[in-house]
């Protein structure tokens, strides 16, 4: 190997030496401005303590926390959240709609939705009800009275999409509303007030089944 190249190596050795302690020393230096892991350990003791096994505050006694409790806590706030997203669904004539935007309103879902609200709010299942009521066809463009049509909002008005998806089970899921809502409250005089348009309804049923049974 030639003389230059020998030294050029040598220095490349030197440099590389004097790299590695350079770092060996940065690392000492900060290890000392380290907390022990004994007071590292006691740390993470302490902040477990307070916040997951223990109490929050100083003084206080330590607790075991019930995931019983945790769980149901829970389920309270989800169902509360729930509650609240039905509740600003429903416009101010009574109709449920599909979700708070209230742009569209398909009766079907807002007939199990209504269900739900009459034991939140009975007055509110029951506007939704007389909406339902009020809406519904007589006839239809098939000529069967008793449907009622999925409405969207347009031009900052709600009006029919003259469709529907199933005739009968929207009729079908307003009976089984309209039951629930009457074992639940006993409201007896708003039942028989609009027993001819419950019956309607229920129509609409009776005319679609076939001479097998089926509907």
């Amino acid at each position: 190997m030639p003389e230059r190249a020998r030294r050029k190596k040598g220095w490349v050795r030197i440099a590389f030496v004097c790299a590695f302690l350079a770092l060996a020393i940065a690392l000492v230096a900060a290890v000392d401005h380290l907390p022990s892991l004994a007071l590292l350990r006691s740390e993470v003791q302490s902040v477990r303590d307070r916040y997951f096994t223990g109490a929050q505050v100083e003084g206080a006694e330590a607790r075991e926390v019930d995931p019983e409790q945790v769980r149901a806590a829970r389920d309270i706030r989800y169902l509360d959240s729930e509650r609240e997203w039905l509740l600003q669904s429903q416009m101010a004539n009574g109709a449920i709609a599909q979700n708070p935007l209230q742009d569209l309103v398909v009766p079907y879902f807002a007939n199990i939705a209504a269900k739900t609200m009459v034991d939140i709010d009975a007055s509110r299942a029951r506007a939704y009800i007389s909406w339902y009521l009020e809406n519904m066809n007589r006839p239809d463009r098939g000529g069967l009275s008793g449907t009622i049509y999925d409405f969207v909002m347009k031009d900052g008005e709600l009006v029919p999409t003259h469709k529907y998806d199933s005739a009968d089970s929207y009729a079908a899921t307003f009976l089984s509303l309209v039951a629930y809502y009457y074992h639940r409250t006993g409201d007896t005089e708003f039942i028989t007030s609009n027993l001819t348009a419950i019956d309607l309804a229920a129509q609409v049923i009776l005319e679609l089944q076939d001479d097998d049974g089926l509907i």
